[in-house]
């Protein structure tokens, strides 16, 4: 995967590599695989700095600011350390065999992201009335639905943010509050039928 410069300084990949066609077919897929969603964390990384100050917007009216603030810092941390992620790995442009290690800090930088989403409700759950836990719990399922879209191409890192996005709801599980039991019941719900085909229904016999 060749690598040029755009008039804007923007690094982007100019096609496969030459020296890549004397790997195995396999680790050249999962090179490909792997610069697909190396080249969509830029945008991704945009979206969510635009979608984090919305959501935390929106919740403004209801929830304390020092809370939300705290909440918009460790999103804004996540993303400038993903995006850096992203311009390493375009300045490296590594080969099928040196993918392994970018492959590891990807599936970590997914891992962060979703937790730096379930980082808010945990936050603010204690602040909740049953509206604005609705709120909450439609922003990790939100969320959540996008990554299994845009990280589709790599399933590991898929896995790894929609778990930790929606896992830590369960150690809320505990508490007596209705509004957080609630939550807590709700994500749960979203990430067992992310995870579970639906049976296959056969015809009754006649």
């Amino acid at each position: 995967m060749g690598e040029q410069t755009e008039p804007g300084g923007s690094l982007v990949q100019a096609g496969p590599n030459a020296e890549a066609a004397g790997y195995p077919i396999d680790q050249q897929t999962a090179a490909a695989l792997l610069g697909l969603v190396y080249a969509r964390l830029r945008v991704s990384v945009l979206l969510t700095t635009g979608v984090s100050l919305t959501f935390v917007g929106l919740m403004a009216p209801f929830f304390p600011w020092r809370l939300l603030a705290v909440w918009l810092g460790v999103l804004q941390g996540v993303s400038l350390g993903r995006y850096l992620l992203w311009r390493r790995f375009s300045r490296a442009n590594p080969l099928p065999g040196e993918c392994g290690p970018w492959t590891r800090l990807f599936v970590a930088g997914a891992v962060a992201a979703g937790g730096s989403w379930a980082f808010g409700p945990m936050l603010l759950i204690r602040e909740a009335g049953s509206v604005e836990t609705v709120l909450l719990v439609v922003t990790l399922l939100s969320v959540s639905s996008v990554a299994v879209a845009t990280l589709s191409a790599q399933f590991v890192a898929m896995q790894a943010f929609v778990a930790s996005a929606l896992l830590p709801a369960r150690d809320s599980s505990s508490s007596t509050d209705f509004q957080c039991s609630t939550w807590c019941r709700t994500a749960t719900a979203g990430t067992r039928s992310w995870r579970r085909p639906k049976p296959l229904r056969r015809p009754a016999p006649r």
